[in-house]
């Protein structure tokens, strides 16, 4: 439906009780509204929400239009899992980069700390991915041919019409119940490839909050970088 000149998608659920509206992926609006909900309603609730929208898509394109980047100096910090630690710098580190005691470590002799860190998310995502999905397989419609951690500069996952599912290796910077709904987001689209009522529902039953994690990618996306 168009609402203010923007184009809305508009999800219908019977599980569905009151109105939800969320600015997607790409800065545009969906609307989540009960099954019978009338057009007309639906725009009253826009129309009623107007301020917040527009301030939420503003904050997405502050978002998208300056990520930040960090120094590689003692005591920087990174996010890993949701929260935010220190880099410390050690002679005699074990490898490139480490998860020690609530810090990272980086040996001092690392040429290119950008690639050090790189490389550890990668890795740090493959593990994390297996984990998760060993939680979620049983509760997907379809099964993936295959899993796997891709760099992608504007997604955070995809999946192919093979029915490989690949997530961004920068999502293991997000807590675990980010990252979750990111996997199920695209574990759901290779049974329902748009965004439609039975894609929703089935996110919703397997993630019920989903939405907090929506929010969140939305406010804190941003902060997922090296």
């Amino acid at each position: 439906m168009n609402w203010k000149g923007q184009q809305v998608a508009v999800v219908r659920s019977k599980r569905k009780k009151t109105a939800s509206i969320m600015i997607e992926r790409d800065g545009s609006i969906s609307v989540l509204v009960p099954e019978n909900m009338n057009e007309n309603l639906i725009i009253e609730i826009l129309d009623s929400k107007e301020y917040s929208i527009i301030k939420n898509q503003t904050l997405w394109h502050i978002a998208n239009d300056g990520k930040e980047t960090h120094p590689f100096v003692n005591g920087q910090t990174f996010m890993f899992k949701g929260q935010n630690y220190a880099l410390i710098y050690k002679d005699k580190a074990s490898a490139e980069v480490e998860f020690v005691d609530d810090s990272f470590l980086m040996n001092s002799s690392v040429k290119d700390p950008h690639a050090a860190f790189e490389k550890f998310y990668k890795s740090e995502c493959r593990k994390f991915l297996t984990e998760r999905f060993e939680v979620y397989k049983n509760k997907i419609p379809v099964q993936p041919q295959k899993i796997g951690v891709r760099q992608m500069s504007t997604r955070w996952g995809s999946c192919t019409p093979s029915g490989n599912v690949n997530i961004n290796w920068n999502c293991v910077m997000a807590p675990q119940f980010v990252f979750d709904y990111i996997l199920v987001h695209e574990l759901v689209h290779l049974k329902y490839h748009r965004h439609n009522n039975d894609f929703w529902q089935t996110v919703g039953f397997i993630i019920p909050d989903f939405e907090m994690a929506k929010d969140w990618l939305l406010r804190n996306g941003v902060k997922m970088v090296i």
